[in-house]
């Protein structure tokens, strides 16, 4: 039943774009339960983490689709724009084994965002 319950949130996650938090609150498990299954069942925290990043990465691109219309933007696009920027930088950090390859020497910080400055 417990695997059901696993399964039934990664669904959410991914089908819906809800956060982990939303997806548990939806299937009755509280928030903590949902984190201990995360960090203590390695497959169900993978399947969390790529749905997660699933989300991340459709942000990212809707925001430079927004970039690349090449039309004024708003301040709350703008607002979106830097946040995407921010998401790229911490990609490497956030998942190091996606990602810890941007990482070197000469940039502790992950690699800057190619998305255009405004």
């Amino acid at each position: 039943m417990k695997d059901d319950i696993k399964r039934q949130i990664v669904a959410l996650m991914r089908r819906d774009g809800l956060s982990l938090t939303k997806a548990a609150e939806t299937v009755g498990v509280s928030v903590i339960q949902a984190n201990r299954w995360r960090e203590n069942d390695k497959e169900f925290g993978q399947a969390v983490n790529a749905a997660q990043l699933k989300g991340d990465i459709q942000f990212i691109l809707n925001v430079d689709d927004l970039v690349r219309s090449g039309r004024e933007l708003t301040e709350r696009e703008k607002l979106a724009v830097e946040g995407a920027r921010e998401m790229v930088d911490a990609l490497p950090h956030m998942y190091p084994e996606e990602f810890g390859h941007w990482l070197s020497e000469n940039e502790p910080q992950g690699k800057r965002s190619q998305l255009k400055q405004e």
